[in-house]
């Protein structure tokens, strides 16, 4: 609570006995103190909530014309005098498919929304059907009786881990099962739990009812996606990541889940491009440079990349 008082106690913790620690002693107080002083400034920033209405870059209109003026306000670290109401939960921008703006975004290398979006069909072959193809029978159809990877958790939370990745001392329990089945047993297990009412109470605890699903299925193995992919505007996503220096995109993720599922706080190592075929979902962003405030798991724990 105070610089002094955790001063004289972590010495009197590492000077207790002989002289000769002493010099080493009050090097190592001085870099615990660094680290907690370092931890409080940022947890005291990620606390405080300052006025939106006082910060100039607080509207969509001032983004969208300085898209690379926001970028830097967001990788700048804030001092104590310095309004950053940047840093308040606002909408990510949204964007027309085809406006100029979308290329300033991805060059800043901000997030942004694509509405109307012409990288995958939602329809049939024309792509002039409003209604999203995109259904459990359609999914269904494809990928008849292959086995998909399906995750079930005890809450409505889904923590990514990788037991291979847990080579440090900690103890570690996995947060969720994991299990291969067909997608008409998926489908069903989600009518089944459904009908059973909520899950979880207002606390987010389990009310005594099955796990909710979640099924992460990765596409690039499966040939019967293959007609679908070749309909997919590979132009224009191409362009995209060798103009910005993405890298070739390597990998293609379906998912699935129910109603409250919930996936952490945490980062990816690629860049992102989600299409949402069908319902809903709500995605909270933080800037890079709000890692320190982000408690992330060590690199060597099974849920690394993961907010604790």
């Amino acid at each position: 609570r105070n610089t002094t008082v955790a001063r004289n106690t972590i010495s009197s913790l590492f000077l207790h006995g002989a002289d000769e620690r002493k010099e080493s002693a009050a090097a190592t107080t001085n870099i615990i103190l660094e680290a907690i002083e370092e931890y409080l400034g940022w947890r005291n920033h990620a606390m405080l909530t300052y006025p939106v209405l006082m910060h100039p870059q607080v509207t969509e209109d001032f983004v969208k014309k300085n898209p690379k003026r926001y970028k830097e306000s967001l990788e700048t670290r804030p001092s104590d005098d310095t309004l950053d109401s940047y840093r308040n939960i606002r909408p990510v921008c949204v964007v027309p498919w085809g406006s100029p703006l979308l290329d300033q975004f991805l060059e800043a290398h901000l997030p942004i929304v694509i509405r109307g979006s012409q990288l995958i069909k939602r329809g049939g072959s024309t792509g002039e059907s409003k209604e999203s193809k995109w259904t459990p029978g359609h999914i269904q159809s494809m990928l008849a009786a292959k086995k998909v990877t399906v995750y079930e958790s005890p809450s409505q939370y889904f923590r990514y881990w990788k037991k291979e990745q847990h080579t440090g001392p900690y103890v570690f329990k996995a947060p969720t099962s994991e299990k291969s089945i067909t997608i008409s047993e998926f489908l069903q297990r989600v009518q089944e739990t459904t009908k059973e009412g909520p899950a979880i109470d207002e606390d987010g605890n389990k009310k005594g009812r099955s796990g909710l699903l979640y099924l992460q299925e990765s596409l690039s193995g499966h040939s019967e996606f293959s007609s679908e992919f070749a309909s997919w505007n590979w132009n224009w996503l191409l362009r995209i990541v060798q103009k910005y220096g993405w890298g070739t995109p390597d990998r293609n993720i379906l998912l699935i889940g129910m109603q409250g599922a919930t996936t952490p706080a945490h980062y990816d190592e690629q860049e992102n491009m989600f299409a949402q075929m069908r319902g809903r979902k709500e995605v909270y962003l933080w800037p890079p440079g709000d890692w320190q405030g982000m408690y992330a798991f060590p690199c060597n724990h099974a849920c690394d990349r993961q907010a604790m």
